[in-house]
């Protein structure tokens, strides 16, 4: 619930973030990607343990992803439209980023720790996008646990995917 208080301008940035379902090109050029995913690793890494990964998908890796999806659905429920709108999923928006969480036994920072480490690095992305006047939605769903997407997206067996960020222009901006 928001709070009626004055808005100290220093947090705009933080007031201006939301997700943006509608997303265009342009996206961010790999510059920003970069820079994106350097503010991205400022994220609280308690023991410094870097439990996310980040992989920007390519236009081929994003077809193969789309795929992948409608396979889950046709598996669920074949129902063309279904399917159809699963396929579209990853290819919404100029830009795709998979997010990654890996947790390790540690004596000082438990797993629950290490997710929301790198749940607060997605957050950042986020953050870093908005900074750079871009839009994102973070996305999650049944889909990103789903064998066919886990093996499209690369995920290793110790790893859960927490999300697709997708980042682009929000639509209706010039």
């Amino acid at each position: 619930m928001a709070r009626d208080v004055a808005l100290d301008p220093r947090l705009q940035l933080l007031h201006d973030r939301h997700t943006v379902s509608r997303l265009n090109a342009p996206g961010p050029d790999a510059a920003e990607l970069d820079a994106m995913l350097a503010a991205a690793d400022t994220a609280p890494d308690h023991g410094r343990l870097h439990p996310w990964r980040f992989v920007v998908l390519s236009d081929a890796d994003r077809t193969r992803v789309s795929a992948a999806y409608a396979d889950a659905q046709r598996m669920v429920d074949p129902t063309p439209e279904l399917v159809e709108r699963a396929a579209s999923k990853p290819l919404r928006g100029p830009c795709v980023i998979a997010a990654f969480a890996r947790t390790v036994a540690h004596p000082k920072v438990p797993a629950w720790e290490q997710l929301a480490a790198a749940a607060a690095a997605t957050q950042t992305l986020c953050l870093a996008a908005t900074a750079l006047g871009y839009g994102s939605a973070w996305r999650t769903g049944w889909y990103v646990d789903h064998a066919h997407v886990r093996d499209a997206l690369g995920a290793a067996d110790d790893e859960q995917v927490i999300g697709m960020v997708h980042l682009g222009t929000a639509a209706g901006r010039t």
